[in-house]
Parts: C-alpha cells; sequence; structure tokens
C-alpha cells in the first residue's frame, strides 16, 4: 500500500511541479539522450530530483547533476544543467541569472577532484534550445550573473536539430569536450 500512495503523491507532484523545475529535467534529459550519449559516454550518476529530496534529503545532491565516463579516454567529470529562458541587458552585455555563490563555491570544490562543466541552455524550449554552452566551472568568477560574450566561445553546435545525421554525429565528441578544459580564458 505505501508503494501505491508514493507512486500517487510522485504523479501529484509531477502534475504540480514547478514550470521551473520542469524545464530543468527537459533540459536534463535533452542533454543525456542527445549530447552526452550512451554510445560515448557511461552515466555514472544522476542528481535526485526536489520530490526525492522533499521526502528525504539525499546528501550526494549537493554535487552537480550528473557525473560521466567519457569511454574513449576513460576520464570522469560532472555536469550541472541550467536552463534559462531569456537573456537579460542588451547586446554585447546580456547576461543570465546564473546561480547561488555557495552552488558555484560547491561546484568549483568537486572540480578540485574532477573535472566540472555546466551546461547552459538558452531560449525556445527546454527540450530544443537556441544553444547550448558547455564550460568549465574552473573558468566561471561570478555566480550571480554570466555574460553572452563570455560564453559564446564554449557554444556546443546545435547540430543535433540536424535530422539526417546519426546520434553519434550529432552528440559531443570527447575530443571537443576536453578542448574546452585547455581554453584560458575567464568567465564573466
Amino acid at each position: 500500500m505505501g508503494r501505491l500512495i508514493d507512486a500517487i503523491a510522485a504523479f501529484w507532484n509531477t502534475l504540480i511541479q514547478p514550470d521551473r523545475e520542469r524545464k530543468g529535467q527537459k533540459f536534463e534529459e535533452l542533454l543525456v539522450d542527445n549530447i552526452f550519449i550512451k554510445e560515448y559516454y557511461d552515466l555514472l550518476h544522476l542528481t535526485q530530483d526536489g520530490l526525492t529530496n522533499h521526502f528525504r534529503y539525499v546528501k550526494s545532491s549537493e554535487y552537480p547533476d550528473f557525473k560521466f565516463q567519457d569511454k574513449i579516454t576513460g576520464k570522469k567529470f560532472w555536469v550541472e544543467a541550467k536552463y534559462r529562458t531569456v537573456w537579460f541587458g542588451e547586446f554585447p552585455d546580456q547576461y543570465l541569472y546564473f546561480t547561488t555563490e555557495s552552488k558555484l563555491e560547491r561546484y568549483k570544490k568537486v572540480d578540485e577532484q574532477l573535472p566540472v562543466f555546466v551546461a547552459i541552455g538558452t531560449g525556445n524550449k527546454a527540450h530544443d534550445p537556441n544553444q547550448i554552452y558547455l564550460i568549465p566551472v574552473r573558468y566561471i568568477k561570478m555566480a550571480d550573473k554570466i555574460y553572452k560574450k563570455f560564453l559564446l566561445p564554449f557554444e556546443i553546435d546545435n547540430t543535433y536539430k540536424d535530422l539526417e545525421k546519426t546520434p553519434e554525429e550529432l552528440a559531443l565528441p570527447s575530443k571537443a569536450l576536453w578542448e574546452r578544459i585547455k581554453r584560458k580564458n575567464s568567465i564573466n
């Protein structure tokens, strides 16, 4: 009987789940299904959702959203997913509200052990954003805002929208992932 009640509660919470969380979940699904595909990356960790933490807080929820292992290099890394609908400000000083100082510091602490990337989707819909950026967290200096002009070098080509390509051709290749770490520019 307890499982039935849990299932009903989960369904109910999905119905009333805040729009922001629903968009975040859709963007996370896009990353796993199209960018970090199972042919290239093993999914080692998936952070619990808010519903799970509502019943009992899971300490590992403090980690970024995903932990992957690159099948080519064997290297492990984390990805934190952020979806934002709109840019603020005017070009060339457009920006997004990003995260809190405490979360950024937590991600940087994890980055000392394994690389942490922040995937940011913007515009259109969470499952089909206009742009996706993948930035090593070590290059991010400010938590509250992140400027578009600094994100541009880290944009992932939206090739996954090309219906004639195979999933392997649409995903982020290992080489393109690790080249991001080698860049020297800072964000913000």
